[in-house]
């Protein structure tokens, strides 16, 4: 799986109708936290939307539904 900019990110968002960027922001900086360790960032940085996200092992199941936490809502 090839790294995603956040750049990418919130323009694949905002093409499904989501566009908060406080909340892509929120979500960006939740994943990676402490204990959860669903996606890498090399830097969370709002200005340098080219900063690249990777999705982990524990962030595939994750998204696939293999795993759940409590403030990570997916809805198809």
């Amino acid at each position: 799986m090839k790294p995603l900019t956040i750049k990418t990110l919130k323009n694949l968002l905002r093409h499904r109708g989501y566009n908060s960027d406080r909340d892509i922001t929120r979500a960006i900086n939740y994943l990676p936290g402490k204990g959860k360790a669903f996606i890498d960032v090399n830097a969370i940085n709002e200005e340098n939307q080219s900063t690249t996200i990777d999705l982990t092992p524990l962030g595939v199941n994750l998204a696939e539904g293999d795993i759940t936490d409590v403030g990570v809502i997916l809805s198809e």
